[in-house]
């Protein structure tokens, strides 16, 4: 079998292959090697200030609201 990943048969007309059979064909991950420069999931210094500040506030009103946002979240794990 090719290296190619796009010829590799998962679903024939004699049925499902199990992927066990194609396992040894698969190409194995590989490191992008491309350091992490961002230590924030934040884009704007301004937007990573202001949430850093309403973390650190005692604001009930905010307290609140992420209690709603948190409870509002569907966690099927």
């Amino acid at each position: 079998m090719s290296r190619d990943i796009g010829r590799i048969p998962i679903i024939s007309l004699s049925g499902c292959k199990y992927l066990t059979n194609i396992i040894t064909e698969l190409p194995l991950p590989k490191s992008t090697n491309v350091s992490i420069k961002c230590h924030s999931l934040l884009s704007d210094q301004k937007i990573a200030q202001e949430a850093y500040r309403c973390i650190n506030c005692r604001n009930e009103a905010i307290v609140n609201t992420l209690i709603i946002a948190v409870n509002s979240v569907i966690n099927d794990v």
